[in-house]
């Protein structure tokens, strides 16, 4: 199915994405192609939309984000351990970038935490 409005010609094989996902039992890379093509005059150039994030340029899915928090908060498994587990799954994840990821997964739920631990008292 055709993202481009009729007469636009296609250019190329589209821009390619990736995003890593966790599904139950294993991970998963979704390449996500956007059609990129221009108007029959040659001067201006369309795309189609692009794939839904969890934030602008975030290359994890949710689910991905979400097993991250569980097993650091939840499971308490120091990130070193996850970033192996990473490894042997072939994502290219650092530390630095899981620590970033696990505060951009648990941030807004902390500030809820800590809205109704002060609206108690």
């Amino acid at each position: 199915m055709s993202t481009l409005r009729r007469g636009d010609q296609p250019i190329g094989t589209g821009d390619r994405s990736v995003e890593y996902e966790w599904v139950p039992g294993r991970f998963e890379r979704r390449i996500h192609v956007v059609e990129v093509g221009r108007c029959p005059c040659k001067l201006h150039y369309a795309r189609g939309p692009a794939p839904p994030r969890v934030r602008e340029g975030c290359t994890y899915g949710p689910a991905f984000l979400a097993k991250l928090a569980v097993d650091k908060c939840a499971d308490a498994t120091p990130i070193y351990r996850v970033e192996k587990a990473m490894r042997r799954a072939g994502i290219p994840l650092s530390r630095s970038t899981m620590n970033a990821l696990v505060l951009l997964t648990t941030a807004p739920r902390a500030i809820e935490v800590g809205k109704s631990a002060s609206e108690a008292e």
